[in-house]
């Protein structure tokens, strides 16, 4: 009995087909998207946290100490690109564009500073990991405020300028 309750489900299952609205559709992959893309800066963020504490003198003593410190930066960033992606679709690839670029200036600009600042070995690594997380977190912030939709196209995009001329 069991056996053909189990077959006339998967077989009503396989004949029935769920419609989802394109709007639906587009929204799930932008939340899968900004959710993966905010894994990833969390990612990046508890490398750099872990870095900041090392540098400090306070590396990490327990693995259990590891997994509380990886868990808040990964989630942060996991909650915030679901939300961008669920809430504020049209920002996300802007967001995902600056934030890019300024996780390369920064990892460029941070192994500049850190080779200067330290005269460790790891020096170079250890400013390219914090450069990056500040990068990634001012891109990010900038490419979230400017991709946004303009309230009105029609009026073209910067700040009014008017110049007089006094004659």
């Amino acid at each position: 009995m069991k056996r053909r309750v189990l077959l006339a489900t998967l077989v009503l299952l396989c004949t029935v087909e769920l419609v989802t609205p394109v709007a639906a559709t587009s929204q799930d992959w932008s939340v899968i998207g900004g959710g993966i893309l905010g894994a990833a800066t969390g990612s990046w963020m508890t490398a750099a946290f872990i870095t900041a504490r090392a540098r400090a003198g306070d590396p990490l003593d327990t693995s259990e100490e590891a997994i509380t410190v990886a868990a808040a930066p990964m989630l942060a960033g996991f909650a915030t690109g679901v939300a961008i992606g669920a809430l504020a679709e049209d920002r996300l690839g802007g967001t995902a564009l600056w934030g890019s670029v300024g996780w390369a200036t920064g990892i460029g600009i941070g192994a500049l500073l850190g080779g200067h600042l330290w005269d460790d070995p790891s020096a170079t690594w250890a400013g390219g990991v914090l450069g990056g997380a500040v990068g990634l977190l001012v891109g990010g912030t900038v490419g979230y405020v400017r991709s946004g939709t303009e309230p009105n196209p029609a009026s073209g995009g910067g700040v009014p300028l008017v110049v007089r001329i006094h004659l």
